[in-house]
């Protein structure tokens, strides 16, 4: 499995690979890890902003962030 680009690596490394209590990601668990950051990050942030709320700066830069992951991943020729 090849890397994905330097923002990617690093958003899934120091963010969402603490949270999930991962220590590295690969073919048997990015799965895994696309869900999680679509449930547990980008679905509530988007509700949030469809419901009218106001995100902070940090909320935009973490919706920018895993919306470019998810899509990223899930766009490859090695996504399955």
């Amino acid at each position: 499995m090849e890397k994905y680009s330097k923002d990617v690596d690093d958003f899934i490394n120091s963010y969402v690979l603490p949270k999930m209590n991962l220590t590295t990601y690969d073919e048997t668990n990015i799965g895994d890890i696309v869900e999680y950051m679509f449930s547990d990050i980008e679905g509530p942030l988007c509700d949030a902003e469809e419901a009218g709320d106001v995100l902070s700066n940090e909320d935009k830069l973490m919706l920018n962030a895993v919306s470019k992951a998810i899509t990223e991943i899930t766009t490859r020729k090695d996504w399955k």
